[in-house]
């Protein structure tokens, strides 16, 4: 594992508020056996009111590398997500202007098809054009989710709304401002968090029906503890408003089987500390931190919903984070399980015939899991002077990048084989039976 903060004027020193691997174009070069050589373009989101694409590069085994592609400067404000489209084609960027921008790159020497990027850059490898521009709302958008098939997108807003688009529909269960959004990979959900401390996963076939569907009644759940009996005491599973962080980046596995919400909170009875900046070293259920909390404290955590239980409890949660996690992304593969483990007669934490590999960014760290263990199998600090915003993995598993309000990106980078051999993935239906 190599991992290095890249020393690059991402944004003119402003803030980076999000970043993504767009997967497509890595898979094309895997297939024309270039995989070695191109990672796949990555897209950056700044404060200085623009995107920007890049080319990751890697060559005879060195690091990976940069190479700048383009400047999309159409927003009139901050950028505070950029999301590729799952077909790799469109780039939808989204801001504090409240404007969702959809681009598509230029076809060199096509004159209907007119250049809207930045004029005065020349150092551009590639031209991008504004497709479609989707307005819904004046407020600031915090996250953006593409729908599977590419049709649809989802925004969070701060006017606690969420809305779908082409077509507009418009979700209104949330209280306070909506900061994480996430599309079911088969379809069937759409899942939100807000900062009124509900994460809500709703009904949401991309199909004719869809309006039918988000707009019937019944069709969001709340994860969250229902109203109490006047016997019952209700804890709260997430932070509240006071947590300083626009981003609460909930994530669905690659299979749909799993949904993963950060921003959590865990009462810490008997919990170890939370994981120290300096070292990073594991211990059973936690990490090593600089003090012991007392019985009446919290601690910070996320929490693992089954595809079969999204309004029951969760199936895991991850404690002793220092700070609160803003973010969550799966690495795209799926993996063997760890036999030695299996070998000590010690069963998966997560019931499922593979595990995945995934990323929790913190406010000051990222802590790699498995959804075989509960322990972390990497614990990356100490690279950014403030506050962590966003985490994304190449198409093929190794590169793991993440984004930081200081104005930097840091990647990093695992070894071939270091997450063990890769598996094929079972049908959804198995799946459903294995999570009951």
């Amino acid at each position: 594992m190599r991992a290095k903060t890249l020393q690059i004027l991402w944004h003119e020193r402003q803030p980076i508020f999000s970043v993504d691997f767009e997967h497509a174009s890595a898979c094309r070069a895997a297939a024309a056996g270039t995989a070695d050589a191109v990672l796949g373009r990555m897209a950056t989101a700044g404060g200085d009111q623009h995107a920007r694409i890049w080319r990751v590069l890697r060559s005879h085994g060195q690091p990976p590398a940069m190479e700048y592609l383009a400047t999309l400067s159409r927003h009139s404000a901050a950028v505070n997500c950029v999301r590729w489209c799952p077909s790799g084609a469109l780039l939808a960027t989204g801001g504090d202007d409240g404007a969702i921008l959809i681009w598509q790159q230029s076809v060199s020497g096509r004159p209907d098809m007119p250049a809207l990027g930045d004029a005065n850059d020349d150092d551009a490898k590639e031209t991008w054009r504004v497709s479609t521009l989707l307005r819904g709302t004046t407020v600031e958008l915090y996250d953006l989710a593409w729908s599977p098939n590419g049709r649809y997108i989802l925004s969070a807003c701060i006017d606690n709304t969420c809305r779908i688009y082409d077509c507009i529909h418009v979700l209104t269960d949330h209280q306070h401002f909506v900061q994480g959004v996430a599309w079911d990979p088969l379809s069937q959900f759409i899942a939100t968090q807000s900062s009124d401390r509900y994460c809500r996963a709703s009904s949401a076939p991309i199909a004719d029906s869809l309006a039918a569907s988000i707009e019937s009644a019944g069709t969001s759940t709340a994860l969250e503890e229902k109203e109490p009996d006047a016997s019952d005491k209700v804890s709260a599973l997430f932070c509240n408003e006071n947590l300083t962080s626009f981003f609460r980046r909930l994530a669905f596995s690659p299979d749909g089987s799993l949904l993963i919400a950060p921003a959590g909170i865990a009462a810490s009875k008997d919990t170890p500390a939370a994981p120290s900046t300096k070292t990073g070293q594991p211990t059973a259920g936690g990490l090593v931190g600089d003090a012991t909390p007392s019985s009446t404290q919290t601690t910070n955590t996320v929490y693992i919903f089954g595809r079969t239980q999204l309004s029951g409890d969760p199936l895991a949660h991850l404690p002793g984070h220092k700070t609160p996690a803003i973010a969550v992304r799966f690495n795209p593969l799926q993996y063997r399980l760890h036999q030695p483990t299996l070998d000590r007669g010690i069963p998966p934490v997560i019931r499922l015939p593979y595990r995945y590999i995934f990323a929790v960014a913190t406010q000051d760290s990222v802590v790699v899991y498995d959804t075989q263990h509960t322990r972390p199998i990497a614990v990356l600090a100490n690279m950014h002077y403030t506050t962590l915003t966003d985490v994304a993995w190449s198409a093929c598993g190794r590169v793991l990048v993440m984004s930081s309000s200081d104005g930097f990106c840091s990647m990093v980078e695992f070894e071939d084989g270091e997450w063990g051999p890769c598996t094929k993935g079972l049908p959804s239906a198995m799946l459903s039976v294995m999570l009951c």
